[in-house]
């Protein structure tokens, strides 16, 4: 996560922890900015498992590899069966990327890096929210919506999430496993320093 997401994810938390007479307690605020928090870095943790799998597996990426990472991502949890909060991981991710790309526009349009590796951090919260209501228009209208993404779009969003979708299971299908153990992997913690 860039330092600036944690900055606009701790400022969130700490907004959310100092807000005078909220209607919640605190306790319900802060389970509330730690699930954000842990949704994030879900969300973190299968974007980066996708620049392993292009690194490792030396998969092809036309366009940016951070975008096929932010896709590859989104698709897994969108798919992923076996945990209930997968989508809200994905709402609230989608949100973090759109709250700190309003904070960053006040600072000016020159100040953004156009040339970065990254797309720009409201590009990246669209991109989700449209692979999203692809997937599930009836699931994640009401995010689409109030990310303004009109009718007509969030139907095109469909074809986009499919795109998506097929382009992933075809670079990663002659990877797959069935059934068969992997390579055992050493895990050997260190002293960061």
């Amino acid at each position: 996560m860039t330092s600036l997401r944690k900055t606009a994810a701790l400022s969130l938390c700490l907004a959310l922890l100092a807000a005078p007479a909220m209607a919640q307690d605190e306790n319900q605020v802060l389970a509330d900015s730690m699930d954000f928090a842990m949704h994030d870095a879900l969300y973190t943790m299968y974007h980066e498992v996708g620049h392993m799998l292009v690194g490792e597996l030396g998969l092809p990426v036309l366009g940016k590899e951070e975008d096929a990472a932010d896709s590859l991502a989104t698709i897994w949890l969108l798919t992923d069966e076996s945990d209930d909060d997968s989508w809200n991981a994905l709402i609230d991710a989608a949100d973090g990327w759109y709250f700190n790309a309003v904070q960053s526009t006040g600072s000016g349009v020159e100040d953004f890096s156009y040339y970065d590796d990254h797309s720009l951090d409201i590009q990246r919260a669209y991109a989700m929210v449209c692979m999203m209501v692809g997937a599930h228009p009836d699931v994640f209208g009401e995010t689409a919506d109030n990310y303004d993404i009109d009718a007509d779009q969030q139907e095109a969003c469909a074809d986009t999430f499919n795109q998506a979708l097929t382009s992933w299971e075809q670079l990663l299908e002659p990877h797959l496993v069935d059934g068969e153990p992997g390579a055992e992997i050493e895990v050997v913690y260190e002293d960061a320093g």
